[in-house]
């Protein structure tokens, strides 16, 4: 025949995806990456059936059992196990019914058969390869990783680890370029499935501090480049157009945006630790969308900034630094005549600019210890590509 039938595809029994999941618990990649592009290749997106998400995450936890021990609570000595404990995520399984109550576990362990994939051994050289020996799966468990908290945690900590073993191996004088180079493979992972699973997650601002301590340690122009690929053509529903983008972040920007309006339109000084709260759940997944809208509203009512600034203490680290990313692009905007805040033939600035810069003032010397590096090196460029600024 030519290709999979909707029949086929679709079946009551999904019989190609149970034999996908089927072989990534039998630890088969060879098999299951096979039958994973023909599915691709007609159209199915096979991780974002339960069945076939886990069964990766179950795969990616086995791999890297070894290689995270020693950077675990209980390696760290940070946590004790209590006797009895089951430190593994999960036993391999197949699962025949969706509810978990029913499942029936007809593998308790694995066989031993072809092609089955080993775990990654620990020592500085694996960790050193980390993303690339981890990218064929990641390729597939993408942002569905949100769904697995255990498995996610691991990777941040070690892709943390490995970033701080390539920069000092790197060296902290070497060239924005060598170091760029050297951090791609942990820059591709982070963009393709860290931060695109951070905007489709619930509010756990434990996994935004982790994905701050990797990129805290990348120069802000790396960063603040790993922002933009984050934030992809547009947001919502101007992303549907991005094919590098998920549906599932899309919607999730979506409906930050609806939230966060709704909780700016009731803020006052009366209750804006409680709305500082209610909009740090979506600055923590999705800050790009909530604070777009707070630098639209704060160079429109002056009244806003004092409030809008003190609500931003419950927000996390990561989030604080995007605030800075956000600043640096709604001075962008400046380059277009249609949108600047000068005017030409004219000495002072609109009142727009003023309140942004205003803002700008009174954050900065709320949250001190967020870098100031982008916004203080941002003007001089933008005077250096000859724009009256």
């Amino acid at each position: 025949g030519g290709g999979l039938s909707e029949e086929t595809t679709y079946a009551n029994s999904d019989q190609l995806i149970g034999l996908v999941s089927a072989l990534l618990e039998l630890r088969c990649w060879d098999g299951a990456l096979a039958l994973l592009e023909v599915l691709k290749g007609e159209g199915v997106d096979a991780a974002s059936y339960e069945s076939v998400h886990n069964a990766l995450a179950d795969l990616l936890h086995w791999l890297l059992e070894d290689l995270y021990a020693p950077h675990s609570f209980s390696g760290l000595q940070l946590a004790r196990l209590n006797k009895g404990d089951d430190v593994s995520l999960s036993k391999p399984r197949i699962t025949y019914k969706s509810k978990q109550e029913d499942e029936l576990r007809a593998v308790e362990g694995i066989v031993t058969m072809p092609h089955q994939v080993e775990r990654l051994p620990a020592g500085a050289e694996t960790l050193a390869d980390f993303p690339t020996l981890i990218s064929p799966l990641m390729v597939w468990l993408g942002h569905y990783i949100h769904r697995h908290v255990q498995v996610w945690t691991e990777v941040c900590r070690l892709l943390k680890e490995h970033i701080r073993f390539v920069l000092e191996k790197v060296g902290a004088a070497s060239s924005l370029a060598n170091k760029a180079a050297a951090l791609q493979p942990a820059t591709t992972l982070m963009v393709r499935a860290m931060l695109p699973a951070l905007s489709c997650s619930t509010n756990i601002p434990y996994i935004s501090s982790l994905i701050w301590d990797c990129l805290k340690q990348y120069p802000y122009e790396l960063r603040f480049d790993i922002y933009t690929l984050w934030k992809g053509k547009g947001l919502g529903k101007e992303g549907l157009g991005d094919p590098k983008k998920p549906l599932d972040c899309s919607f999730a920007e979506a409906t930050a945006l609806l939230g966060a309006k709704a909780k700016l339109k009731r803020l006052t000084k009366e209750n804006m630790r409680m709305i500082g709260k209610q909009l740090a759940e979506f600055s923590t997944t999705n800050p790009f969308v909530v604070f777009g809208l707070v630098l639209n509203q704060v160079t429109v009512y002056e009244n806003l900034i004092p409030f809008v600034v003190g609500s931003l203490a419950i927000s996390t680290s990561l989030s604080r630094d995007v605030m800075a990313y956000c600043i640096c692009i709604h001075l962008e905007r400046d380059k277009d005549k249609q949108n600047s805040r000068v005017r030409e033939g004219e000495t002072s600035v609109s009142s727009a600019f003023s309140l942004l810069s205003k803002f700008i003032a009174n954050f900065y010397r709320r949250f001190p210890t967020v870098e100031i590096k982008g916004p203080l090196h941002y003007p001089p460029q933008l005077v250096g590509s000859q724009f009256d600024f």
